[in-house]
Formats: C-alpha cells, structure tokens, sequence
C-alpha cells in the first residue's frame, strides 16, 4: 500500500514539473527580446499588419509599450490638392528622446506601389535606430536615379483659374438688402515668376418702408487687378501693382493706380509652406476722375503717396490663416493717411472647394474721394454713396472653386 502512495505520489510530482517548465519555458521564451530585430509599437488605421511584418522581417512590432524601443504613429492626410503621409518616431527606453518625424508625397494611384512605398519610407525612417541592433545586417541601401520624363507637359502650363460666387440677403421689417458678387482670378506661378489677374463685379439692392412709400437703392462696381513679381534670392523680391475701377459709391468715375513694390521675408521662402513673415512697402501714383466734384474742389487729380504692410500667414492640413497690418499715406499732406488690419482664413472643403471666411478693420482719414455736396439722408439709408467715416469693420464669408493646373507643385508666394 506504501508502495503504491509513493508511485502516485512520483506521478504526480512528475506531472507537475513538466507542466511547470512548459509554463516557465513559453514565459521566458515570450519575454526574450530578439536582438535581431527592432521592436516597433505601430499606430496605423490603414496599415496592413501582416503585410507589413513580411515585408520588413528586421522589425518585430509589438503591442505592448513596455517592450518597445521606438513607438511610430503614421497618419494619412486626404485634404485638397495634398495626399501625403506623415509618421512620427518616438524613441523609448534605450533610445528615449530620439525622436524624429518623416512626410512625403503619395506618387501613385496603385495601392501595391503605395504599400511598397510606405515600407520603403518607413524604413529609412528607422535606420538610425536599427542601425543600433543586429538587425542592421540584414539591410542593404540600394539608390535608383530617378527617371525624368522629358515629354511630361502640364496642358494648362501653370495656369490656375478661380472663380467665386458670393451671395447674401437680409430681411427686418422695414428693410431688405439682396447682394451678389462674383470674381474670377487668374494666376501663372512659377519659381522665378508670379502673374496674377483678378477682376470682380458687385451689385447691391436695397429696399426701404418709409411710411406708405417703399424707396430703392442701387449700387454697382467694377474692378480689375493685375500683379506681377520676379523673385531675386530666398529673401528679397521686387515686383510690380496695377488696377483700374469705377464705382459710383465710392465717387470715381474712372480710378487707376500703378504700383512698385519691394519685399523682404524673415523666413527663408523655402518655407512659406509652413510660414511667412513678410514687409513690403512702395510708392504709388494715383490718377482719379471724379462723378461730383470732391471736398477738395477737385474734378481729377493725381496723387502721389507710399503704402507699407507688415503680414503673417501660415499653412495646416485644414487650410491656411493670414493675418496682415498695412497703412498707406499720402505725400502732399502726410495727416491724409489710412491703418488697416485683415485676417483671412481658407477651410478646405473637398478638392478644389473651399470656405472662405475673412474679418477686416480700418482707421480711416485719407477720403480725398468724398463728394462736395455731402450725403443725403436718402444716400445713407440707401448706401448709394460713401460718406465721411473714421473707421469700419467687418465679417465675409465666401465660398470658391479652384480648377486649372491643381498638381502644380511650384510655390512662389513673394509679395502676396
């Protein structure tokens, strides 16, 4: 019977010893690191794990932060006229503080050419970590020249066409306003040249109660840009403004205005795809026919006078912001001057649609334009004509369409 308990009990004692160093041998075998490969802990919504893993055998990804030595969130950016991707590295434990991040443009529409691409980049986003392991062994650098295309043509040769359309109403009980707007603007950007043209029409109508009696106002304008610059080094730029308009609200019969300018950067232009701080300044000559004879008696004048602009603008995947602090004087009696300050924002829509919403403020004391006769009562109410103000403020919202030669990569943004 002794004997008996003694052969169950090495039984048992036997049993459990291979179940326990089956248990401490998976343990150790889960917890030891394979200094052959790197230990990734990835964040991607579209990556394909297994893929991935096949693909790149010098890197083990992991999903546990505990046993990483870098972490790699890559994100995929699908806004307008930009499909890129974007990975960030974290360096951890070992490589704590060795942080580094990695953009690049989307070259192809087939999703295995993508894929390679990603694996291709995302590696030599880690060479400077794996080059630290034994893993560093199984990579060989390979460089192909790239392969230019002499034949490759742009059937719109940089040519870029806007247009706008800009509609707004407003009822109260004793008044209604209707206002429409529309713009087109053109633009040929390349690295040594930019030529912009713009033109817009507005039309506004108003219709007041007064008593029994329902009065209309009417107001209409034409205007028409152009400007031209020509880039000298990364900082500098010299270039060129021009227009011509009529308004009867602002009392010009026929106004036209030519403009040198000059422009220097703070920041390298190389990098006004993330920010600009610009200043430019320049002489202007002013050629005016008036409808009425202004407060100054005259009929048609030429002024002479300088404008300067301090401006910052940046750009985010949503869009970009502007901001822009300006004044301009004239010669012949330097109190005749005007301050003003924009902020304009462009929110990315879909391709080539975008919300435009834009909030401007001026101090005023330069309306050498104003009409002898003053305002009536009537040209207030009805806003036919402009008047003697100190300042004005206000808010606009737009919404465009962009078509033309959209993959035009060239950035010149000189003298805005």
């Amino acid at each position: 019977m002794s004997s008996a308990k003694n052969i169950k009990f090495l039984l048992v004692t036997l049993f459990l010893s291979l179940i326990g160093g089956n248990f401490l041998s998976a343990q150790t075998n889960e917890n030891k690191r394979d200094d052959s490969k790197l230990n990734v802990l990835l964040t991607c919504d579209f990556c394909v794990m297994d893929s991935l893993q096949k693909s790149l055998p010098y890197l083990h990804f992991i999903t546990d932060q505990a046993g990483a030595d870098v972490s790699v969130e890559i994100l995929q950016n699908n806004s307008v006229n930009d499909s890129s991707i974007q990975m960030t590295v974290k360096g951890l434990r070992v490589f704590k503080g060795v942080d580094d991040i990695l953009s690049y443009q989307i070259s192809s529409q087939d999703s295995l050419e993508q894929a390679e691409e990603l694996q291709s980049t995302l590696t030599i986003l880690l060479i400077r970590y794996l080059s630290h392991t034994s893993a560093k062994d199984q990579i060989l650098i390979d460089h192909e020249a790239p392969v230019i295309d002499e034949n490759a043509d742009d059937k719109w040769n940089n040519w870029v066409f806007e247009i706008g359309l800009d509609v707004d109403a407003e009822f109260e009980d004793l008044t209604q306003e209707y206002y429409i707007g529309t713009y087109i603007d053109i633009k040929r950007v390349t690295e040594d040249w930019k030529i912009m043209f713009y033109a817009d029409y507005d039309r506004e109508e108003s219709f007041y109660k007064i008593d029994d009696e329902t009065v209309q106002g009417l107001t209409e304008s034409l205007f028409f840009s152009n400007k031209t610059v020509k880039s000298i080094n990364s900082h500098w730029s010299v270039g060129a403004w021009g227009n011509v308009k009529n308004s009867i609200y602002s009392n010009y019969k026929f106004s036209t205005t030519v403009a040198p300018r000059i422009e220097y950067n703070f920041f390298p232009y190389s990098e006004s795809s993330e920010r600009m701080l610009t200043i430019y300044s320049g002489p202007e000559i002013n050629y005016n026919e008036y409808f009425e004879t202004t407060v100054y008696g005259e009929d048609r004048e030429i002024l002479f006078s300088n404008f300067m602009s301090i401006s910052y603008e940046t750009q985010q995947d949503w869009g970009r912001i502007s901001i822009r602090l300006s004044g301009k004087h004239y010669y012949h009696d330097l109190s005749k001057y005007e301050i003003s300050f924009n902020t304009s924002m462009r929110f990315r829509i879909t391709k080539g649609l975008s919300l435009n919403p834009s909030f401007y403020g001026s101090l005023i004391r330069n309306q050498l334009n104003l009409p002898a006769g003053g305002a009536s009562v009537e040209d207030l109410l009805l806003q036919q004509r402009t008047f003697a103000s100190g300042y004005n403020y206000g808010i606009n919202l737009s919404i465009s369409y962009s078509f033309g030669a959209l993959n035009n990569n060239i950035v010149n943004p000189r003298l805005f």
